[in-house]
């Protein structure tokens, strides 16, 4: 049975289809935590974000799962709210479970980031998504959030608006503070002088704005 699930070793064709037929009618599933033991490898993969609810993070999750799933992976996903003693929980878990790899949103940029370093330590890859740590050697897939911050603002300044604010985002993220700085460029290019008042920090929530 185990040369026909794996394909380790040739199977005539006639033999292959009788084990097939028997595992259907028996219901038979692999112990794949048995399975895990042997080849290493546990086929899971966790996803840390910081709040499912916001819009952004759903399309995320759901192209991570299909890509995971197609390859054999099973994906579990954590809310962090922007937590960073939540972030060491849940990281910790991960680490327990020896997941294959993480796909995190960290919940902040600053610091020395050890929940971080515990998991590239153990071996387990981890992929920072949206937010950046330059403390950290790692993979990072983010955009262009001083780019973007600055188009938006020179739209309004053509417009017609000249007092334009900004609700730039968590402080303790690099993404709030690339928000700001394309902002106030826009301003800059236009000739308007940046207005500390028309400022703020917040979180990535509907409560905060």
């Amino acid at each position: 049975m185990s040369n026909v699930l794996s394909g380790a070793a040739a199977v005539s064709d006639p033999l292959r289809k009788r084990v097939l037929k028997a595992i259907a009618e028996l219901d038979y599933h692999p112990d794949q935590v048995a399975r895990s033991l042997k080849i290493r490898k546990t086929r899971l993969l966790g996803t840390v974000i910081s709040d499912i609810t916001n819009p952004f993070f759903p399309l995320l999750v759901r192209g991570a799962e299909d890509a995971a799933w197609k390859r054999g992976n099973l994906l579990i996903t954590f809310n962090t709210d922007d937590r960073v003693e939540r972030e060491v929980e849940v990281l910790r878990a991960l680490r327990g479970r020896q997941v294959d790899g993480v796909l995190l949103v960290a919940a902040s940029s600053r610091g020395p980031q050890p929940q971080i370093r515990a998991l590239l330590d153990a071996g387990i890859p981890v992929v920072l998504v949206d937010r950046a740590i330059d403390s950290l050697e790692t993979d990072t897939l983010t955009v262009d959030n001083r780019g973007g911050s600055r188009d938006v603002v020179r739209h309004l300044i053509q417009q017609g608006h000249s007092r334009i604010g900004i609700l730039a985002g968590d402080r303790d993220l690099v993404i709030s503070h690339e928000r700001r700085a394309g902002y106030r460029d826009a301003l800059q290019e236009a000739g308007i002088r940046p207005d500390p008042n028309l400022e703020a920090f917040g979180v990535f929530r509907a409560d905060s704005g």
